[in-house]
C-alpha cells in the first residue's frame, strides 16, 4: 500500500528517504547501492555512490528535489491514465500493482462514476 501526502517528499528526503517510480521509500543510509540510474534531471549522471556520500545538508536538498519531481511524475502518469478504466488498469499492471489492489482501486473509481472517471 502506498500512502501519500501534501509532505511526504520533504519528510522523506529529511530521513533520507529516495522515493523511488513506484513512490516506494528507499533508505539511503541502510543501501548500500541502488542498482537502477534514476532519470530526473536532479540526479541524472550521478552514481548513488556519489549521493550517498554527500553533507547531510547536500543529500537532503538533492533528495528534497528529487523525491518532489518523483511525486509529480507519478501523479502526471496517473491522471494521463485516468481517461477511463481500462486505461487505468493497464497503468497498473505495467506498474506491478497487485491484482486484487487493481481490482480494489476500479471498483473504487466505479462507485465515483457509473460512466467512468470524469475529469
Amino acid at each position: 500500500w502506498i500512502s501519500l501526502d501534501s509532505t511526504t517528499w520533504l519528510v522523506s528526503a529529511q530521513h533520507n528517504d529516495y522515493i523511488d517510480i513506484n513512490l516506494g521509500r528507499i533508505s539511503i543510509k541502510d543501501r548500500k547501492e541502488i542498482t537502477r540510474r534514476c532519470f530526473c534531471p536532479h540526479c541524472q549522471g550521478k552514481p548513488f555512490s556519489h549521493i550517498k556520500r554527500l553533507s547531510y545538508r547536500k543529500r537532503s536538498a538533492l533528495l528534497r528535489k528529487h523525491n518532489l519531481w518523483m511525486t509529480e511524475k507519478v501523479v502526471r502518469d496517473i491522471f494521463r491514465a485516468s481517461k477511463d478504466l481500462e486505461t487505468m488498469q493497464r497503468f497498473l499492471e505495467r506498474r506491478k500493482v497487485k491484482p486484487r489492489i487493481t481490482q480494489q482501486i476500479l471498483e473504487s473509481l466505479k462507485m465515483v462514476s457509473s460512466k467512468g472517471i470524469n475529469r
